[in-house]
């Protein structure tokens, strides 16, 4: 599950760099498009097609071990 994010120095940042995203969720006045990601490993990527990340401060981050978040509830609601 992602959000797309509004970063208007994209040029500062290199090809499969790690950074941590702060901002603001703002309503998109209509869907975004599909921007068709892929990434190696992962067999579901779903993109939230109504909010963008307004983007107010980036952080750049060593990869994680597990690049991955996960979330398991065994109580309700349930999630796995």
């Amino acid at each position: 599950m992602g959000f797309r994010v509004k970063y208007d120095d994209l040029d500062k940042l290199a090809d499969g760099q790690w950074v941590e995203d702060y901002g603001t969720l703002n309503r998109l006045d209509r869907e975004a498009p599909d921007p068709g990601l892929q990434n190696e490993g992962l067999h579901l990527i779903v993109l939230n097609e109504s909010y963008i990340l307004m983007q107010s401060k980036i952080v750049t981050i060593q990869q994680p071990e597990i690049p991955f978040i996960f979330d398991f509830r065994d109580q309700e609601p349930y999630a796995y």
